[in-house]
């Protein structure tokens, strides 16, 4: 009433009385939520370049604090933190898959695996992921070169932005630093 007062007309503010009445009988559903992604591949993207950021954050500020500190093994030259990334964002993009198991929506049981069997997964994988890194630091310098302090930083802000752009266009959920992945059912 308030808006009839300044001069609006009823048609003005509801629209003509028959698609006012159909819109009152047939509301409109609110718009669908994006779909969210749980893809194993998404993931593993996910996480190499979240571990890239934590790696090259660490072995930055490590080099800008004592640039020798940075330089005592192979594990903190930039192919072997990119082996580590990768490796590292496949295995964790694997295990989020498998620790979130379906469940049959009629009984509510978990599909999948028994419990027992993937925690030695994940054990497995956990050792697998540090023998790699461990294995990075016999690398040759020539493939394996350590850069300066702040390239490292630099990297890592990039891969840090380039990881928040990546969950925020393609929606994922899940992964090593994100929200956790809706149950599945099948």
């Amino acid at each position: 009433m308030t808006a009839q007062k300044t001069g609006q007309t009823a048609t003005n503010l509801l629209g003509t009385p028959t698609a006012y009445a159909e819109s009152l009988i047939n509301p409109k559903k609110p718009a669908e939520s994006r779909t969210t992604s749980s893809n194993p591949w998404l993931l593993a993207i996910d996480n190499a370049l979240m571990f890239l950021a934590i790696f090259t954050i660490m072995f930055g500020v490590m080099g800008l604090m004592d640039p020798k500190s940075a330089n005592i093994n192979g594990t903190s030259g930039i192919t072997a933190i990119i082996l580590v990334s990768i490796v590292g964002g496949a295995l964790f993009g694997s295990i989020t898959k498998l620790m979130a198991p379906a469940k049959d929506p009629e009984t509510g049981k978990r599909l999948g695996l028994p419990v027992w069997l993937r925690v030695i997964l994940v054990l497995v994988g956990f050792m697998a992921w540090i023998g790699i890194y461990g294995l990075t630091a016999v690398m040759n310098g020539a493939y394996n070169p350590h850069l300066n302090g702040w390239i490292y930083i630099v990297i890592a802000v990039i891969a840090f932005v380039g990881d928040m752009y990546f969950r925020r266009k393609y929606n994922v959920v899940g992964g090593f630093m994100g929200r956790p992945m809706p149950r599945e059912t099948k």
